[in-house]
This record gives structure tokens, sequence and C-alpha cells, in this order.
């Protein structure tokens, strides 16, 4: 895994990544054909460790099932859905947040309450 990460940050794709920042416009559509073909290949190899961490998540979750009693296997899978849905609203939630939230409103909220 951290061989493939290197390759995702190597050299021709910095390279390439330069290209792209200060090009004039010429040639543009020969670089893109370059990093489109050169990520396509990076791409197919992080699909593959995503799947290969997919099934070692779905076997380590086998292996502790199968060690534990009905009701304790009941339980692990309450706590890990209950889990999930908790990262995921927090997650939505802290989005939602940072998109809306306006970072003068509160100086000003704050500037007004010291003026009156």
């Amino acid at each position: 895994m951290a061989n493939h990460q290197e390759t995702v940050a190597d050299s021709s794709m910095v390279e390439l990544s330069q290209m792209m920042r200060s090009g004039d416009g010429e040639g543009v559509g020969v670089e893109k054909e370059r990093v489109e073909s050169a990520v396509e290949s990076k791409e197919e190899g992080l699909k593959e460790m995503l799947q290969r961490a997919d099934d070692l998540r779905l076997k380590t979750l086998k292996a502790v099932i199968d060690m534990s009693s009905p009701i304790q296997g009941v339980h692990f899978l309450i706590a890990a859905a209950e889990l999930h849905l908790t990262i995921h609203d927090n997650h939505h939630n802290r989005n939602n947040n940072t998109a809306t939230a306006n970072p003068i409103a509160p100086a000003t909220k704050v500037a007004k309450t010291r003026v009156s």
C-alpha cells in the first residue's frame, strides 16, 4: 500500500502537475491527455487497494462474529451500526455548519453588544 501511495505523487505526476499549472494554453490538450493517462493507471491501483481493504474488513468482521456468542454478535453489530451512523451524522453536521457559517456574524454581534 505504501508503495502505491508513493507512486501517486511520483516525479512524473509532479512534473505533469507543474506543466498543467504553468501552461500558457498551447499544447494543453496533449498535456491533459498525458495527465489523464497517468491518473488512470494510478486509479486502477487505488481501486484494487480499496477492494483489498474492504475484503480485510469483511474478513475481520466475520472473525469477530464467529468468536462471539450470538447475543454478543448482535450487540457488536448494533454498536458498529451506531458508531457508523454517529460518525456519518457528525460529518454531515460539520459540513452543514461550515457551509452555512458566517464568520463575520459573531464578531458583528459582539461589536454591537459592546457598543450598546
